[in-house]
């Protein structure tokens, strides 16, 4: 149900403002995103090129997961490391299993010795997708079967390990593209919150307008619930990155399947966080009473199972739900939190050292042109916002812009 909330442009409340600039601060750049679409356009090239054994078998090549979604963030604490996950639907001979569906494609992206793919390391042969290895990103391309009795875009994936026999071996049900038509749908961006941004100057609006790649979103373009989903992501990056090595991260898809189905109920983006939080762990909490495994399938395909390699078993989920319970327990600690330096030290415990100095200096510098403007509305000790953003709506604002995701293959 979406609420309907006021006319006037919100004051963000003092941790608002840091997760905002947190939130600006681990999207990536115009410079990030036109160097993935540079690769992903190469790529594109690449498997249509003369000798390829796709040549003439490419039907689509475009984005899933958080690209695809406007999702996509800096995930590592240190470096602007991030993943890019591409669709390959290309024509299979009837009969192709799915060692071959990997294999063809591995094959056809490394290419010939001498060419620009085949060096040492640079192509993965993974269980779900080919792995094409950059030093500050990396793309995974899946391929896959269209089925034409299923809606559009439905059909195969391939699951095979080399390690494991041939009778583990299977095709996997999936529609990427349609879980992202509807998570659109239901994150529709809300224009107060675009004007919190744009009136607030959060880092920069700029938008390109190249097609038929997918245009770069700035902040102001993206629902509050989807400026959440990259927190949450990014928090989870963080926290499983520590644990021992095997621990599989809960999948993003299944995160942003909660997030979209309980999406505009809240008028913060603190509250939006704390909400999305409590709604993911309520049903692992269900499962885990009734002594079952959470199942959460793509509302786009029933037979594609969002969970279907995670969690391993109860332990695993045990320890998301516990995870979350922190995290709800974080959230509510920095929601009341009245002094700055606690604050920084709360966010930065779930964000990011390096993210959370950056928004914490970028804050301050705002704040303090403010204050010497006479627009400040800085009350010492508590945590309303330092900076005074009138009541009145932006004169300039227009609509929201309708999120892009459009690959080649459209």
């Amino acid at each position: 149900m979406h609420n309907v909330l006021s006319q006037r442009v919100p004051v963000p409340s003092l941790v608002d403002e840091l997760l905002i600039d947190i939130a600006v601060r681990i999207q990536l750049s115009p410079t990030l995103h036109a160097l993935a679409v540079e690769r992903y356009g190469a790529i594109a090239r690449w498997l249509e090129r003369d000798g390829s054994p796709l040549r003439g078998r490419l039907r689509r090549l475009y984005a899933q997961g958080s690209m695809a979604i406007g999702a996509a963030i800096r995930s590592k604490e240190n470096d602007d490391l991030f993943d890019i996950d591409l669709i390959a639907e290309i024509d299979w001979p009837v009969g192709t299993t799915p060692m071959q569906m990997l294999l063809t494609l591995y094959q056809a992206i490394k290419g010939e010795p001498g060419s620009r793919y085949y060096g040492e390391g640079i192509v993965e042969l993974q269980t779900r997708c080919v792995t094409v290895h950059y030093a500050d990103m990396h793309l995974d391309i899946t391929p896959m079967w269209r089925n034409p009795a299923w809606a559009e875009r439905g059909g195969y994936i391939a699951h095979a390990k080399l390690s494991a026999p041939v009778s583990q071996h299977a095709l996997v049900a999936a529609n990427p593209w349609g879980f992202a038509e509807d998570f659109m749908a239901k994150t529709p961006a809300e224009p107060w919150f675009a004007d919190v941004i744009l009136e607030k100057s959060y880092g920069r609006a700029i938008r390109a307008n190249a097609e038929p790649v997918p245009e770069h979103e700035a902040l102001y373009a993206k629902a509050m619930a989807v400026v959440a989903l990259q927190l949450l992501k990014r928090h989870i990056y963080l926290i499983y990155e520590r644990k021992p090595d095997g621990a599989r991260r809960p999948p993003s898809v299944y995160i942003a399947e909660s997030v979209a189905r309980h999406a505009n109920q809240t008028g913060a983006l603190i509250d939006e966080l704390i909400h999305q939080a409590v709604q993911l762990r309520a049903p692992l909490a269900a499962a885990a009473q009734a002594g079952q495994l959470i199942d959460v399938r793509n509302p786009a395909l029933h037979e594609d199972n969002l969970t279907d390699r995670w969690p391993s078993g109860p332990l695993a989920q045990r320890i998301f739900m516990s995870e979350l319970d922190h995290l709800i327990a974080s959230l509510i600690a920095a929601k009341n939190e009245t002094e700055l330096p606690k604050l920084r030290a709360r966010l930065a415990a779930l964000f990011g050292e390096n993210a959370v100095l950056e928004a914490l200096n970028k804050y301050l510098e705002r704040a303090g042109a403010e204050t010497k403007q006479g627009t400040s509305r800085f009350q010492p000790r508590t945590a309303t916002a330092l900076a005074g953003l009138s009541t009145a709506r932006s004169p300039g604002v227009q609509s929201t812009p309708v999120r892009g995701h459009r690959f080649y293959g459209d």
